[in-house]
C-alpha cells in the first residue's frame, strides 16, 4: 500500500469491487413518485408518493499506463503467463461479466454508497486518442430487495374475534349442488325463498322448477373459491365486514372483479341489478326457520345458506 492510500481523505470508487482508476463524471439521481390525482385534506402522503429506485451514472476510465497495468504485466512476466489480453482488456471483461450475472453488488463513489446495484447500460468510448485506455459509462439501478415473513394465526377457536382476525380461506374449486331439500333441514329451497318474498313475488316463484335449485357451499370463515354457475367459471369470495355482514366479491375466470362488497341479504335475487354483467340465473341468501334473518359470522353454510337459480330461459 502507498502513502497516499493512507493519507487520500475520500474512499477509492469501484463499481462492484473493481476499482475505479479515475472518474470523469458522476450523475447521481433520487426521484420519489407523486401521485397526480388529488389528496384529500388530513390523509397520509406516504400513501400517495413512493420512492422509486436510485440510479447513478459514472463516466470513468481505466489506462494500460498506470502503475496498475505495469505491475500486472510485470506478474505475468514472471509467472510465464504470456497472455494477449491487457489491462483495460480485462477490465472490460470484468464489467461486461459483473452486467451478465444480473446479481445485486454495490457501487463506492465520491458522494456515497450504494447497495444492492446492477447495471443497466455498460457504453465503452474508444478512438484514436484512447486506444491505450477504456473510458466507459456505467449506468447502474438499485433493485429494491424487500423481505416477506409468513405468519399463522391461531387456530379459530382460540381467537377473541375470529369475524376480525380469521385468515382468508382458499378453497379451490367447489361445485355448486341440488338444494333440495335445502341443506340442514326438510324446508325446501322454495318454500323457504316464498316465505320472505311479497305474495306477488310468491306466485311466480312457484314457477320455478325445485331442481333449478342449488346450494353454493359456503362456510362460517372468509373464504375464496372458483365456482361455475350457468356454465360461466367465475370466482368467489364471501368475507365478514362488522355491521355490514357477509358481503360478496365476484371475478370472471381471468380475474377481472364483476362485482364487489355486494351484502348477502335476505328476500331478493341479489343478481338482479346486475343483470348487464351475464351471469345467468340468480342468488339468495336464505336462513332456516326464519328466512328474513341474514346470516351471521357463525351460521353461513350452517343455517344460513347461498341458493344458486338456473336460468332455463
Amino acid at each position: 500500500m502507498s502513502l497516499l492510500d493512507f493519507i487520500q481523505l475520500t474512499p477509492r470508487s469501484s463499481i462492484g469491487g473493481i476499482e475505479i482508476q479515475a472518474t470523469l463524471e458522476e450523475i447521481h439521481n433520487s426521484t420519489v413518485q407523486i401521485t397526480e390525482h388529488p389528496v384529500e385534506l388530513g390523509a397520509e402522503i406516504t400513501d400517495h408518493a413512493f420512492k422509486k429506485p436510485d440510479e447513478v451514472i459514472l463516466r470513468c476510465a481505466w489506462s494500460n499506463s498506470s502503475p496498475q497495468a505495469l505491475l500486472g504485466t510485470v506478474q505475468r512476466l514472471f509467472s510465464g503467463e504470456l497472455s494477449g489480453a491487457d489491462y483495460v482488456s480485462d477490465v472490460y471483461s470484468q464489467l461486461r461479466e459483473l452486467q451478465e450475472a444480473r446479481e445485486p453488488f454495490e457501487i463506492v463513489t465520491t458522494t456515497r454508497r450504494y447497495q444492492n446495484m446492477l447495471i443497466t447500460a455498460l457504453q465503452v468510448t474508444r478512438d484514436q486518442k484512447t486506444g491505450n485506455a477504456l473510458v466507459c459509462t456505467a449506468t447502474c439501478r438499485e433493485v429494491i430487495i424487500v423481505q416477506t415473513k409468513a405468519t399463522t394465526l391461531p387456530p379459530r377457536q382460540d381467537q377473541a374475534s375470529p369475524e376480525e382476525t380469521a385468515e382468508v380461506e382458499d378453497r379451490g374449486t367447489v361445485q355448486a349442488v341440488p338444494a333440495t331439500p335445502s341443506p340442514g333441514g326438510a324446508v325446501s329451497p322454495l318454500d323457504m325463498v316464498k316465505q320472505s318474498v311479497s305474495s306477488a313475488v310468491s306466485g311466480a316463484i312457484d314457477a320455478i322448477n325445485p331442481g333449478d335449485f342449488f346450494s353454493i357451499p359456503a362456510l362460517p370463515t372468509p373464504q375464496s373459491f372458483g365456482i361455475s354457475l350457468g356454465g360461466i367459471d367465475l370466482n368467489m369470495g364471501l368475507s365478514f365486514k362488522g355491521a355490514a355482514g357477509w358481503v360478496m366479491d365476484v371475478a370472471n375466470n381471468v380475474g377481472d372483479t364483476l362485482l364487489s362488497g355486494v351484502p348477502l341479504v335476505t328476500g331478493g335475487n341479489l343478481l338482479e341489478q346486475f343483470e348487464h354483467l351475464g351471469i345467468p340465473g340468480g342468488l339468495w341468501v336464505q336462513t332456516k326457520n326464519a328466512p328474513d334473518a341474514v346470516p351471521t359470522f357463525d351460521n353461513l353454510g350452517v343455517e344460513s345458506f347461498l341458493f344458486y337459480v338456473a336460468d332455463r330461459a
